[in-house]
């Protein structure tokens, strides 16, 4: 049975990702599934073992944890997995990454169901 809260959460992942999602493609090795995603951004500073401090951005895609699927299993993001996204005839191509000491994904809820994905681009096919 799912709360109240969990519902509530599901119908505003919902309306969030019908209202401003865009298609992307989720990619593990030669596996990869067809999803919509939302996009924003997260900023981080690294310090080095010299005291230098490095500050820096990520694309963050929000995806549903239901939808991230690969062979017909539900799974993690995991460093080194990539998000394909065209815009305006261009692929941008994100690698999957971590945030600084975080790991490479977050979830946004307390059930999980919304994931915050933290990515870098690496590559643009036009």
């Amino acid at each position: 049975m799912t709360s109240p809260i969990q519902s509530a959460v599901n119908g505003m992942t919902g309306a969030l990702l019908s209202a401003s999602g865009v298609p992307v493609t989720y990619a593990r090795g030669v596996q990869s599934v067809a999803l919509t995603a939302g996009v924003g951004r997260s900023e981080y500073e690294n310090a080095d073992q010299y005291g230098v401090v490095a500050i820096g951005a990520t694309r963050d895609y929000l995806i549903r944890a239901s939808d991230l699927r690969l062979g017909g299993v539900v799974i993690e993001p995991d460093r080194g997995d990539r998000i394909a996204e065209m815009v305006a005839g261009t692929v941008y191509t994100w690698e999957v990454m971590p945030l600084g000491a975080e790991p490479p994904f977050r979830p946004c809820d307390p059930g999980r169901m919304l994931l915050r994905i933290h990515t870098q681009l690496v590559e643009t096919t036009p």
